[in-house]
């Protein structure tokens, strides 16, 4: 993992650009996130409240998406955001202050509370240590806690072309350091503890990112994402997984 202070001082966009200004380029794709989680979520009893963690929440971008599913299934719920970025932490502070946000790497952060629900979203890919990564998480959940795992699609063919081929400067100044697939996700969750209690694909992983661009702000980019997923499944851009702790896990 890159030095995050050092990163910053040489203004690397993936560690200073703001977040929400990103996200915009993926409005669509944002969109059937959202809606996604929000189908998972809307299936889970969690009662009246909730303890809701999110691990790499960088500048807050899925604090309101979040508050607003939780507010949609009548929760109560309180928010705890944990990001190893000084600069990211400083701003969602700033932006949303209903919020517990915390500068921490989450190997060394020490927590006493249990959470109910845990967002982890396009973080596993930046962690040079996933297993221990996932095994500190599941120690922060409660008995009957699920987990929200997203990470790009990165280990298919497409994206390969795409790092390696088509646009190789992603790889001099990104940090991602793991390239998931289906099975290495499932795979990982299990040798984790956990069980794989939904499993679901968004996008398509074009080998630019400026056809990305396109698709993701035309009104039928979306059609376009959908048709490309149902003939070539393996290609999605991202995949969502729900998780839960296996009880038989020692």
């Amino acid at each position: 993992m890159k030095n995050v202070q050092k990163e910053i001082e040489n203004k690397n966009p993936w560690y200073v650009d703001s977040q929400h200004d990103q996200l915009l380029i993926y409005g669509k794709r944002l969109r059937e996130r959202y809606m996604l989680w929000q189908e998972i979520l809307l299936k889970l009893n969690f009662g009246r409240s909730a303890k809701v963690l999110e691990v790499g929440c960088g500048d807050g971008v899925n604090f309101k998406p979040i508050a607003d599913i939780f507010e949609a299934a009548g929760v109560k719920f309180t928010y705890c955001g944990v990001d190893y970025n000084p600069l990211r932490i400083a701003r969602a502070k700033s932006k949303y202050p209903d919020g517990n946000f915390f500068c921490e790497d989450l190997l060394e952060w020490q927590n006493v509370e249990d959470f109910d629900f845990v967002f982890c979203n396009q973080v596993l890919e930046h962690v040079p240590n996933p297993d221990s990564f996932l095994l500190k998480i599941r120690s922060l959940m409660g008995q009957n806690a699920y987990l929200l795992l997203g990470v790009p699609n990165e280990g298919c063919f497409l994206a390969w072309v795409r790092n390696h081929v088509l646009e190789r400067s992603i790889l001099r100044t990104t940090d991602h350091v793991n390239f998931f697939t289906k099975s290495v996700v499932e795979r990982l969750s299990r040798n984790s503890g956990f069980d794989v209690v939904v499993f679901r694909r968004i996008g398509f992983m074009f080998p630019t990112q400026r056809i990305n661009f396109f698709l993701s702000n035309v009104c039928w980019g979306e059609c376009v994402f959908s048709f490309c997923r149902k003939f070539f499944p393996s290609q999605s851009g991202e995949i969502q997984v729900l998780l839960k702790k296996d009880p038989e896990y020692l």
